[in-house]
């Protein structure tokens, strides 16, 4: 056996995985459940948990999310109902403007004798 052979085989893993089997209990979840994850930076490689969230948790979460979706939509909706007179204002005053200006013309061309 020579040196090509070793580097051909593959190599065995240095540690078996762990297989944790599904908790045998009543309840389907364990309150205390975290989902691990592994952090590589500058320092090394760690290791956090985070618990998965329970329902009170994700209702306060989409509640939050409706409260921002709501001013949000107040806030258009405002910007819409300042500008929506301003505009029909601004269409009034061109409107009376064109009508002003059609009855000028008409007087002065009567002044002339037209």
């Amino acid at each position: 056996m020579n040196a090509s052979d070793d580097r051909d085989r593959p190599q065995q893993p240095r540690s078996e995985p762990e297989i944790i089997p599904p908790s045998r209990g009543g309840s389907g979840r364990d309150p205390n459940a975290k989902v691990w994850i592994w952090v590589a930076d500058r320092d090394g490689v760690r290791r956090s948990g985070l618990r998965v969230p329970g329902p009170f948790t994700i209702i306060l979460v989409l509640t939050l999310v409706a409260i921002i979706a709501f001013g949000i939509l107040v806030v258009a909706l405002g910007a819409v109902l300042i500008w929506l007179p301003i505009v029909v204002l601004a269409f009034c005053a061109l409107v009376l403007i064109a009508m002003a200006r059609q009855y000028w013309w008409r007087f002065r061309n009567w002044l002339q004798g037209r």
